[in-house]
């Protein structure tokens, strides 16, 4: 697997929102690897709702 490979995500206010609402709840700071888990939980998410 090629892990060079650079990817851009766009993350809409919604999300953001989401992400924030996440970390309010867990009641203290997370990791980027746990944010980005969620936005691809989120993404999937949105997906499976089209």
């Amino acid at each position: 697997m090629d892990t060079t490979k650079t990817t851009t995500l766009k993350v809409t206010p919604e999300q953001l929102e989401r992400l924030v609402e996440f970390v309010r709840r867990s009641g203290r700071p997370q990791t980027l690897e746990t944010l980005s888990r969620r936005y691809l939980e989120l993404l999937k998410e949105e997906a499976s709702h089209r």
